[in-house]
């Protein structure tokens, strides 16, 4: 009687203990940091993580990382000193454009099994590309207004989640953007 009061004891515990950890990493807005946290605590975060650190400028820092075997640069972008949008912007480069739309479908499904269907999804025109992803063109990432290939767009509760593959000028872009919903 003693050794079953025991087991499920450590039962419970392991049970709980394993939830509680589930539940945590449930609580985090963009990899293990949560949207207004300071640039000290998103690097208190990124410890013991696989990412390299690059880079630190006024209003970012800058990791490299591989996510789903793919290596990426991984930006946290800060106003104010606080944490309003994250991104990995994938660096492996190919000479062949049907590698990146079949990276980008395993990559949305990884992203869909997480989030959810993405409330816009799709082959997009240069005309609707960014403003049909719900973005606003003053803010724009990529430096050109390129065609738009392929996007997506997820929902959480504190975030909106993007990710576009495009090209311009024979250069693809493909990214993973995590942005806060009440951006400052």
């Amino acid at each position: 009687m003693k050794r079953l009061v025991i087991t499920i004891s450590l039962l419970v515990f392991i049970s709980t203990s394993a939830f509680a950890q589930i539940n945590h990493d449930t609580h985090f807005d963009f990899r293990k940091a949560k949207w207004a946290m300071t640039k000290e605590r998103v690097k208190h975060s990124e410890k013991g993580s696989r990412a390299i650190f690059l880079i630190e400028s006024h209003e970012d820092l800058l990791y490299l990382d591989t996510i789903e075997h793919f290596q990426c640069l991984v930006t946290y972008y800060f106003i104010k000193g606080k944490l309003q949008r994250g991104v990995y912007a994938f660096i492996d480069h190919h000479s062949d454009f049907d590698f990146y739309v079949e990276n980008y479908n395993k990559i949305k499904e990884a992203l869909t099994e997480k989030y959810g269907s993405p409330t816009v999804e799709g082959p997009l025109s240069s005309s609707s590309s960014y403003t049909e992803l719900g973005e606003d063109k003053t803010n724009d990432t990529s430096g050109s207004k390129g065609y738009v290939k392929l996007a997506s767009r997820w929902h959480s509760q504190n975030t909106i989640i993007r990710l576009v593959l495009s090209d311009h000028n024979y250069k693809p872009r493909f990214v993973i953007e995590y942005q806060r919903k009440k951006f400052l």
